[in-house]
């Protein structure tokens, strides 16, 4: 089935909107489920009530087209030290482990070879999807290879 609404479904939702259906009887009509529709009417009708298909399509374009600014890019610090914990091998589930209990724990030190991440964590999913964001080959380049 189809993911993103297009501007033609959204058009049909005002259509059905303004003459009374529930987001179910909508939700039918489109074969979509119901709470893509409650989610659609809600997140794009004003005070008024009334949904507006236009501005919730450049809405949905402006959100897609935004630059996606990853975590571990955003902080040089965190960058350095995800970078530094994949060289020695660790897995991202132990460095968002590790940072996550630097982070919470006063009695524990920063690891060996890692730069102090000043209490800045990241999940390890960040990091995986940090890590399938670069170009093959662009972490060997930094002397990382990952365990298998």
């Amino acid at each position: 089935m189809r993911r993103m609404l297009t501007f033609q479904d959204r058009a049909q939702i005002a259509v059905e909107v303004a003459q009374g259906l529930s987001d179910r009887q909508i939700g039918d009509l489109l074969e979509r489920d119901h709470s893509v529709i409650w989610r659609e009417t809600r997140r794009n009708s004003p005070k008024s009530g009334a949904y507006k298909p236009v501005s919730a399509d450049l809405k949905a374009a402006g959100a897609r087209r935004r630059p996606l600014t990853r975590a571990v890019d955003a902080d040089p610090m965190l960058r350095a030290r995800v970078l530094a914990d994949l060289r020695c091998s660790r897995t991202p589930r132990q460095i968002a482990g590790r940072l996550r209990l630097e982070a919470t724990e006063t009695t524990v030190v920063t690891m060996t070879h890692s730069p102090d991440a000043q209490g800045r964590t990241v999940s390890h999913k960040a990091i995986y999807q940090w890590i399938y964001a670069h170009p093959e080959g662009e972490l060997v380049k930094h002397g990382i290879l990952l365990r298998s």
